[in-house]
């Protein structure tokens, strides 16, 4: 009996240690053959050669209660989605990136999971939802291609009992700050989704003119393809 009870214990060690080697902690675990824009491939070459190492090493750039807040640039938006709440947040929370960040000025490339380990490529058909800890990596297309800006930012906030989601941009992006979802109630059964956005970089000219006008343009097509995504719930 007890023989037995090992050789259980040992398929189950051997099953576990299996999982693991699935599991990465490395930003140069991933396949960069897989990353699809070559200024995102650059970005996170850059982050290893700053020490940025491991997925735990990213951090993100502006937190809850953060002391500094109030020198941020801040942009509103309010979108609003035929659905109900519930399902409306469902829909924005469980939309595959790839979808979600996808159109003439953005595309997304590669997502890390802290708290995992795993990595999930642009044409990979699972995701298993928003969470905190993972962090995206996009490519913006800025003047129809004439220039492109890579982009990552990390989940911080999850709150489905306030029906709130925040992202904030990692340190090494050339803008610092955070978004924030907030999921109200509307009428007729509609919800309306108010995105609040924190930003500064180094250049007074591009946060006064720059970051605006293309942010309105992606933040619009990112609420484009969700609304398309909730409309099928």
């Amino acid at each position: 009996m007890n023989l037995r009870k090992l050789h259980i214990g040992l398929f189950v060690t051997l099953m576990v240690l299996g999982n693991l080697s699935h599991a990465h902690e490395n930003l140069s675990d991933i396949d960069l053959k897989k990353v699809h824009h070559k200024k995102v491939r650059r970005f996170l070459r850059k982050q290893q050669l700053n020490n940025i190492i491991r997925f735990n090493d990213i951090q993100p750039s502006l937190v809850d209660n953060a002391a500094d807040i109030d020198q941020y640039s801040t942009h509103t938006k309010t979108y609003v989605v035929n659905q109900s709440i519930s399902k409306s947040w469902e829909a924005y929370k469980n939309a595959n990136p790839a979808i979600a960040w996808c159109g003439k000025n953005i595309g997304f490339d590669v997502l890390l999971k802290k708290s995992t380990g795993e990595i999930v490529y642009n044409d990979s058909k699972e995701y298993d939802g928003a969470k905190k800890g993972n962090v995206l990596f996009l490519n913006l297309k800025v003047c129809k291609g004439l220039a492109n800006v890579p982009v990552a930012f990390e989940i911080t906030t999850v709150d489905p009992a306030n029906r709130i989601m925040e992202f904030s941009y990692i340190k090494g992006n050339k803008s610092q700050g955070k978004q924030q979802l907030k999921f109200v109630e509307g009428e007729n059964g509609q919800t309306q989704i108010i995105h609040q956005t924190y930003f500064k970089s180094g250049s007074k000219f591009r946060d006064k003119y720059i970051y605006p006008f293309f942010h309105t343009r992606i933040i619009n097509q990112f609420h484009k393809n969700i609304k398309k995504v909730a409309a099928s719930i």
